[in-house]
């Protein structure tokens, strides 16, 4: 099995500095100190429970062993097959780096900068699943808006956007801290969705907008199979898929509201959802 901690990527002290303000610890939801530790190494510890994050070349890490997950993971009992299908993604993304959504070859994924710009949002989004590349291409396009990133995956590359290692399912910020949440075909590899927009909802300022690229999942067996439990997964990347109304639904569970959905015009079957928390 992969190590998600392999890889040498870093950021800049200034990227670390702009996510320390928004960094809570993701079990407990206390704030967090940035201390050294006895061999000089920057980490971060909670206030109360003392729990210990490592930063990896200026890269807070959430996915250390003092992080127990065991509280969203007995509710799906599906991590053994979400870690197989990790590592089968991060093979392929090694193997054939230009089929990944977010270079800049991928057309439906520039075309995600206009749907955030057609929008009128700016201010700060949180990319959840942002991947590996150090620039997405989808971030290049929307100049009013500063990304965040959460990857599990470490990764090899400097990231010129701050960026934390996590899940999204325990994310490490803050209430109402982002202007926008953006999974950019990054839902249907989560080990719980539900779980995942609902730590959306929680992070999002009011008002604020959730953008999801998504692909409307055509009926076929393997969709039929594993809608009736025959299938653990639907393909060999993804535990889960979405239809629109099946989406919508999910969506509107975690609190959203003024939902609605355009299609790409290089694809009809990519999908943008959009949504706002309104409180």
């Amino acid at each position: 099995m992969i190590s998600y901690n392999e890889g040498n990527a870093s950021q800049t002290i200034e990227n670390f500095k702009k996510l320390l303000p928004r960094l809570i610890d993701p079990l407990t939801h206390e704030k967090l100190v940035c201390k050294k530790s006895d061999d000089m190494r920057i980490q971060l510890i909670s206030e109360k429970s003392k729990n210990i994050f490592p930063v990896r070349r200026n890269i807070p890490c959430f996915l250390s062993s003092s992080l127990n997950l065991i509280s969203f993971r007995n509710e799906t009992g599906k991590e053994k097959l979400w870690n197989e299908l990790q590592e089968s993604e991060f093979k392929a993304s090694q193997e054939e780096p230009t089929l990944s959504f977010s270079v800049d070859e991928n057309y439906s994924s520039n075309e995600v900068s206009d749907f955030i710009k057609k929008s009128l949002f700016d201010g700060t989004c949180l990319d959840i699943g942002c991947g590996v590349m150090p620039v997405p291409s989808y971030m290049k396009g929307t100049s009013s808006v500063e990304f965040m990133g959460i990857d599990p995956y470490f990764g090899d590359y400097e990231r010129k956007f701050p960026f934390v290692q996590g899940i999204s399912e325990l994310l490490p910020f803050e209430d109402n801290c982002f202007n926008g949440i953006l999974f950019a075909t990054s839902l249907d590899h989560v080990l719980n969705p539900i779980k995942t927009l609902e730590e959306s909802f929680r992070v999002l300022k009011n008002q604020g907008i959730i953008f999801i690229w998504y692909f409307d999942r055509k009926i076929d067996f393997r969709y039929i199979f594993w809608k009736m439990g025959i299938r653990k997964k639907v393909d060999i990347h993804h535990i889960w898929c979405f239809r629109d109304a099946s989406l919508m639904r999910l969506v509107e569970k975690a609190g959203f509201r003024n939902i609605s959905i355009e299609r790409f015009k290089n694809h009809p079957r990519n999908r943008m959802l959009m949504a706002r928390k309104l409180q």
